[in-house]
């Protein structure tokens, strides 16, 4: 399988009591990788799964490792390989939940179905540890009225501080394609009314 982009390997659990949930289930037959710590799970597609690759755990290191090199993984019964490497980990024989009770609940369509709102995770996570004394305790996120209006955040245990967070895409973004002013100003071309018009849009200025 091509190694996947993302980190799934940072949502494993690392309570040695629970080892299935220390490492990432490849399902070779939905050809996706889940990951979970018992309370949250991610579940990322994988491209490029060989006949030969077949469902089990695989080791977090082995991931991580496979995307740093821009390398292929190939879990097989026995092992999982990084790329042509020669670097290779022993699959055990781990029992992992069953993820299908878990996954059935999830009826979105990706394709079809419009979010409440978007926010940076990176923004949200660096909020988070501006105004928790204890930020893995949680925080409270308060949707406003409109998709377009600021998020308030709050710490789980009240402390007094606030947060405002601006979605990160809204009703004015969504609409507002700036690539011809991006281009436009890099090549010094003429800045149309139309330009103009989507910047406003995009900062809500009519």
């Amino acid at each position: 399988m091509k190694a996947p982009s993302c980190k799934i390997e940072m949502a494993v659990s690392d309570d040695e009591a629970r080892p299935a949930l220390t490492q990432v289930y490849f399902d070779a037959v939905q050809k996706r990788l889940m990951a979970s710590d018992g309370i949250m799970m991610a579940i990322v597609p994988v491209e490029d799964v060989s006949e030969g690759e077949t469902s089990g755990t695989i080791d977090p290191l082995a991931i991580e490792m496979a995307r740093e090199r821009g390398c292929r993984l190939e879990a097989t019964a026995e092992k999982v390989t990084i790329g042509l490497s020669g670097w290779s980990v022993d699959r055990e024989d781990i029992w992992y939940p069953d993820c299908a009770t878990v996954t059935d609940l999830i009826k979105t369509n990706a394709d079809t179905a419009a979010p409440v709102l978007t926010l940076s995770a990176e923004r949200l996570y660096r909020l988070a540890q501006a105004i928790c004394d204890t930020p893995w305790l949680g925080i409270r996120i308060f949707f406003p009225p409109k998709p377009t209006d600021p998020v308030e955040v709050r710490p789980e245990i009240e402390n007094g501080a606030r947060g405002i967070i601006m979605p990160l895409a809204n009703e004015h973004s969504a609409r507002a394609d700036l690539t011809p002013l991006i281009r436009a100003l890099q090549e010094g071309g003429e800045i149309t009314s139309a330009m103009r018009h989507n910047l406003k849009r995009l900062f809500g200025l009519e």
